[in-house]
């Protein structure tokens, strides 16, 4: 079934199953990034939260993005992600060699925003969807081959990421 390009849809079980498990998984970060819970290195949990989170967003959610219900969900979680950054990015004990571990959580409604740039550009250029890059060539979820314009944008993307990523 064709969709328009914005398109509310409910929640799939695959939603609030990612998103639960995101939350867990946020909440338990928060916890140690403020010292409640002692797991050692908090700058090495919130460096692999933040860069844990555009990864599960682009190659795990992906499709579920297209849908805005899920996206807006996303984009609270976003909202979120910098004002937990505007709280820890002068915490020098979250300083790393190469920067500060929370630099990541300022750039989550960048990503999302990329994201949904992208995939307008897919739906124009060739009229479908574009999926995530993967080693077999074909898509986890829309079962179709990958292309070269699915390529670009995983490049794009993820050019992206490492640049925001180190500024």
């Amino acid at each position: 079934m064709k969709h328009p390009v914005v398109y509310f849809k409910r929640f799939q079980p695959w939603d609030y199953t990612s998103i639960l498990i995101y939350a867990l998984i946020s909440a338990a970060i928060f916890l140690n990034t403020v010292d409640l819970l002692n797991w050692g290195n908090r700058a090495e949990y919130l460096l692999m939260y933040t860069i844990g989170t555009h990864l599960f967003i682009y190659f795990l959610n992906y499709k579920s993005l297209r849908n805005f219900s899920v996206f807006i969900a996303w984009l609270i979680i976003g909202i979120i992600h910098f004002i937990f950054y505007t709280q820890l990015h002068l915490d020098s004990s979250l300083e790393m060699t190469k920067g500060h571990s929370a630099t990541g959580l300022r750039n989550t409604v960048i990503f999302l925003v990329i994201f949904q740039i992208l995939r307008i550009t897919s739906l124009k250029v060739q009229k479908q969807e574009f999926v995530a890059v993967s080693r077999s060539r074909h898509d986890l979820f829309d079962e179709r081959e990958v292309n070269i314009l699915d390529v670009i944008i995983f490049i794009i993307y993820f050019t992206s990421w490492i640049e925001l990523l180190f500024i």
